[in-house]
Order: structure tokens, then C-alpha cells, then sequence
């Protein structure tokens, strides 16, 4: 039997301790009031968004709502959905007009070399596109009978009446046509 080596008290390290990571100071989070609906703050939120503003930058005034109170409101006030339905409407019709101002605006599309001429500014290019894409995304989600792809499909098929032996030698007929014969 193979004893273990001994280890002296000089050589014997001391085990480690594992250091305990300082939890992090508590976040203070400021107090939530609640806002009661009233017509005047519903609209308020609707008036900035048709301003074009989010619906997060609408609540951050001021006695203003935080998003999760307008979201219950959609789901329990009938008059208040109308409201809001109609000013997202408003907003992509903005954002709509907004998306030929970014297609328009070509002032930044060139930028000048150090060493002498232009050359194209991908990143302000790039941009613009993001910015255009994004409008539009928004336009067709929120107003999807007017800005969505339309897909039309046309179905018109005249049905004639017809009785039993008409019928029939239609059926022969087709069948004929497609090389199949029928024994009767």
C-alpha cells in the first residue's frame, strides 16, 4: 500500500476562498401613477401620434399614461380603440409623406475625398433606405387595404343549366377528348 506524500505546514497552502461578486445596487425605479382615463388625455396620446411620435415618446410627458395603461384602455373602452385606430390611420398616412421627403432628399447621397473628388456615401444611403423601409412596413400594417400588395383574383365560370342526358354527353365529350372512351 503507497502512502500519500506529507505535506509540511510551510508548504500547505491555504484554500482558496471563492470571492462573492457584490450584488448590484438596487435599481430605483420611479413611482408609476396610475392616470384615470379621461377624453382630454386619450386624446392627447392619440394627437402625438398622429404627430408622428411612438406610442412610448406619447407617454413620457407629464401626467401623461405609461404604454401599458393605453394598451388597457384598447382592450376596455370601445370609444378610446375608435380614437386610437384613427390616429395610427393619420400617422402612416405621415409617415407615408415622409417616405418621398427621404426618397427626395439627396444631400448627403456624396461626400468629399481627402485626396480630391466624391464618392458615394453608403452609410447616409443605407440610412435612408432603413428609414424608407421601415415606413412602409409600418403603412402596410396599419393600413393594409390601401398601401398593402394586392393580390386579385378573378373567378367567373358560367354555369348552364343542363339535364341529366345533356350532362351526361358533355361528360362523354371531354372524356373523348382526353382519349378515354366509355363502354356503356
Amino acid at each position: 500500500m503507497v502512502k500519500p506524500p506529507k505535506i509540511s505546514q510551510e508548504s500547505a497552502k491555504p484554500a482558496r476562498k471563492r470571492k462573492r461578486r457584490a450584488s448590484p445596487a438596487p435599481v430605483e425605479t420611479p413611482a408609476v401613477t396610475q392616470v384615470r382615463y379621461t377624453p382630454e388625455i386619450a386624446t392627447a396620446v392619440c394627437l402625438a401620434l398622429m404627430e408622428g411620435l411612438s406610442l412610448r415618446a406619447a407617454c413620457e410627458g407629464p401626467d401623461m399614461p405609461n404604454p401599458s395603461t393605453v394598451y388597457r384602455w384598447l382592450l376596455e373602452r370601445d370609444d378610446f380603440r375608435e380614437q386610437y385606430a384613427r390616429a395610427r390611420e393619420v400617422q402612416a398616412e405621415g409617415y407615408v409623406d415622409e417616405m418621398l421627403e427621404i426618397a427626395d432628399d439627396g444631400r448627403n447621397d456624396w461626400m468629399e475625398r481627402q485626396q480630391g473628388g466624391y464618392e458615394i456615401n453608403r452609410e447616409v444611403l443605407a440610412r435612408s433606405g432603413l428609414r424608407l423601409e421601415a415606413r412602409k412596413w409600418i403603412a402596410v400594417k396599419l393600413i393594409p387595404k390601401k398601401y398593402g400588395d394586392r393580390t386579385a383574383i378573378d373567378v367567373t365560370h358560367g354555369v348552364e343549366a343542363m339535364d341529366d342526358a345533356e350532362l351526361a354527353a358533355e361528360v362523354a365529350a371531354q372524356l373523348r377528348a382526353l382519349g378515354i372512351v366509355l363502354l356503356v
